[in-house]
């Protein structure tokens, strides 16, 4: 899809994460690393590395909000069925890196997938099972859980 986008705006600046700079190319593509921040206008916005859905997933934090792109849902967490997903990864970008947040970030996730179309952190968690593992180990169950009960 990243090339229709490219294609149909040529003078878009894009970001991504810095690992797939070389899949993508192009003159207008700009890798970021986990930790950087990009200056929009006036706004300062964090780049959080988050693997687990794809190897690449970023999520963007400036103030409260927190753009999750496919990583986090209103309601679960990313999938981890594709090649390039990895279940421990997916806990240790959610629970090492965006649960640690205030919970009164406000999530925008890349879908509208739940019962509305974003929320707070605080709320996300009341409302998902997979948001409450004990550990990574209980996460992992929870997703095979969560993905034997899309089967049946």
């Amino acid at each position: 899809y990243l090339d229709e986008v490219i294609s149909s705006f040529p003078d878009l600046k894009v970001i991504i994460f810095r690992d797939s700079v070389s899949e993508i190319g192009g003159e207008n593509i700009q890798g970021v690393d986990d930790h950087s921040q990009i200056q929009f206008g006036n706004l300062i916005i964090k780049v959080i590395h988050t693997p687990g859905h794809y190897d690449d997933s970023l999520c963007f934090y400036m103030g409260n909000i927190l753009f999750t792109g496919d990583t986090l849902f209103i309601g679960r967490t990313g999938r981890t069925i594709s090649l390039r997903s990895d279940t421990r990864q997916l806990y240790r970008s959610i629970y090492k890196k965006l649960l640690i947040l205030p919970g009164d970030t406000l999530l925008y996730p890349g879908h509208d997938y739940g019962p509305k179309p974003y929320c707070t952190l605080k709320e996300n968690i009341e409302i998902s099972p997979l948001l409450c593992a004990v550990d990574e180990d209980d996460f992992v169950k929870l997703m095979e859980e969560y993905e034997q009960k899309r089967l049946s």
